[in-house]
């Protein structure tokens, strides 16, 4: 009875309103909020993800060949810092890859990954997220192992994970054995 009572209320409000009212109002209602903007921060791997695809907004993608977790937070450090840039409302983090390529341990890559989404939120970011890394020649049961803990930090930093899982070795990376093909860009 009280949504019946208040559609007629809302009914009588609407026939009281002009005609030009109504539609100022509708538009209002129907006007979509704006779109995030989102920054991804990452090694080669991303380098040929489209920023358009990402959200639709305003976004961009920012790859740096060869870094590693450190490497990478240092560099969307200097970005997010950078008084010529508008900051994002999102970041994301992809990296890791080069570290297992580089021999480093699984705790060391996610005490790196938990010290950016420190660092990122110290400089006043709300929203991050890290992507988990992607399959790699040789290192499929250290991908897995990381893609793990990258979970746990995101749980304990309450930071949304992005599961890469469904890039698939035969069918998304290409013959250097490391890069994503084109399937594979189009997914990430």
């Amino acid at each position: 009875q009280q949504q019946q009572s208040s559609r007629k209320q809302d009914k009588s409000l609407q026939q009281e309103q002009s005609p030009r009212q109504q539609q100022q109002q509708s538009q209002r209602k129907a006007k979509p909020p704006p779109k995030p903007s989102v920054a991804v921060y990452g090694d080669s791997i991303v380098k040929f993800a489209s920023s358009k695809v990402i959200c639709g907004g305003s976004s961009r993608v920012c790859a740096y060949p060869g870094a590693t977790v450190a490497d990478v937070s240092a560099h969307a450090l200097v970005e997010l810092n950078s008084k010529h840039r508008k900051r994002p409302d999102i970041a994301i983090i992809h990296a890791g890859s080069n570290d297992l390529g580089k021999g480093n341990s699984v705790d060391t890559i996610t005490d790196e990954l938990a010290l950016a989404v420190t660092q990122l939120r110290n400089v006043g970011l709300k929203n991050i997220a890290l992507s988990g890394v992607t399959v790699r020649a040789g290192l499929q049961v250290e991908v897995d192992k990381l893609n793990k803990s990258i979970k746990e930090v995101c749980k304990n930093f309450q930071v949304s994970f992005i599961d890469n899982s469904n890039i698939k070795y035969k069918q998304h990376i290409s013959h250097d054995t490391v890069h994503l093909n084109a399937k594979g860009i189009e997914i990430l």
